[in-house]
């Protein structure tokens, strides 16, 4: 099949090593598509220099930018439908793909013009918020995101938590949202033990506590450190590591003037953790990785996630979890896999860590479970072989 695929939100190249999730989702889908089928991927125009070389030599690249000045919302959609209805006459697709709900009310009209099915993944953390009982009630909702529900061949969701939030705020039919379980790569050559700790001076016999992801409230940093703060009692050489963007957002890893790290960095100071805790910043996927083996325990109190990738790549390496026992980290994680909370609950998370280290037996099971659970149910494999069982069912 000839696929067009849009993926204009982003401002970081389509790649596994730079940016968040939705990237290396994308990246892990174009890429093992490509293999054996036609991909046409259209990215930001400034963004085509960047993308890696890897997928430059199997996918075709398009870049897309609007550069009017006035009105800009509605131009852009003008612009865009003129571009991509363009493309489509030029390639004539079998089918476009949508990565997101930005311009998708131009992409479902060109698809209805065309005759072309249109598959969109919602990959998007912050479309779904928990506390929301709908989705918006902003112009952006009505214009692209519930008619491009109503009207597209299919939406794909990671999990069963977006699939009801989406039936319950639009009201669509429930054969047009599809499950597709996130899937990753576990690393073919996982790096030697005790890199990490070496790089930072933590010897063997102590334990460390991970988190991975931005710096934004909702994802619970605060509580982990208020936790390693009542767990200093038991494990007075504890180390907790933090490891993501500070900046909270992946188009600036850099950037330090987040309120809420500056938060973090006051807290871990008046609680007297300043020695104790390692804010290692946005890691390269091999310094990750080499902190992922020396990893204890994985924690991750986030409330409001559309799927939770960290997840899965902890499992992938076999890391006891301690999440939220919120949807949809409730469909990743169970007691055999680590431990659920609470939400906010730093005692609770304190509990579980003193829980699991004080059971080494236990921790050597859940990790062997973790392993098995991630082959059978999130090897990247799964992922792509649905997405290739979802295009042939639309010929």
């Amino acid at each position: 099949m000839k696929i067009c695929m849009i993926a204009i939100d982003f401002d970081n190249p389509i790649s596994d090593k730079i940016g968040g999730a939705c990237e290396k989702l994308i990246y892990h889908i174009v890429k093992e598509l490509s293999k054996t089928h036609e991909i046409h991927l259209i990215v930001r125009r400034k963004t085509l220099d960047l993308q890696v070389d890897e997928l430059k030599s199997s996918v075709y690249f398009h870049g897309f930018e609007s550069r009017s000045r006035f009105a800009p919302n509605l131009l852009k959609y003008v612009h865009f439908f003129s571009y991509l209805y363009k493309l489509n006459v030029k390639y004539d697709f079998d089918a476009f793909h949508s990565f997101s709900f930005l311009l998708s009310a131009i992409i479902l009209l060109v698809c209805k013009l065309c005759r072309k099915p249109l598959v969109v993944s919602e990959l998007s953390h912050e479309r779904w918020i928990h506390k929301r009982k709908s989705f918006s009630s902003n112009a952006s909702f009505w214009i692209n995101i519930a008619p491009t529900i109503w009207f597209a061949t299919v939406t794909v969701v990671p999990s069963k938590f977006i699939r009801e939030r989406i039936i319950q705020s639009v009201k669509c039919s429930p054969k047009k949202v599809k499950i597709i379980p996130y899937g990753v790569q576990r690393p073919t050559d996982l790096p030697s033990r005790n890199c990490f700790r070496k790089r930072y001076g933590i010897p063997t016999h102590i334990p460390i506590l991970t988190f991975v992801g931005r710096s934004v409230p909702h994802k619970g940093v605060h509580n982990i450190i208020e936790a390693l703060h009542i767990l200093k009692k038991d494990f007075p050489e504890i180390r907790l590591v933090i490891a993501g963007p500070q900046s909270g957002d992946f188009t600036s890893c850099t950037t330090t003037t987040n309120p809420y790290h500056k938060y973090l960095l006051l807290l871990t100071n008046n609680l007297g953790l300043s020695n104790d805790v390692i804010f290692a910043g946005f890691l390269d996927i091999e310094t990750l990785n080499e902190l992922l083996v020396d990893t204890t325990i994985f924690v991750f109190p986030s409330t409001e996630e559309a799927f939770g990738l960290v997840l899965i790549e902890a499992l992938s390496i076999g890391l006891p979890i301690i999440t939220t026992n919120v949807p949809p980290m409730i469909e990743i994680v169970d007691n055999h896999s680590g431990r659920l909370v609470m939400p906010n609950s730093p005692s609770q998370i304190a509990e579980k860590v003193r829980e699991l280290l004080s059971d080494p037996m236990l921790l050597k099971e859940i990790s062997q479970y973790n392993v098995r659970k991630f082959h059978a149910e999130y090897e990247l494999s799964h992922m792509i072989n649905k997405y290739k069982e979802l295009y042939e069912s639309l010929c």
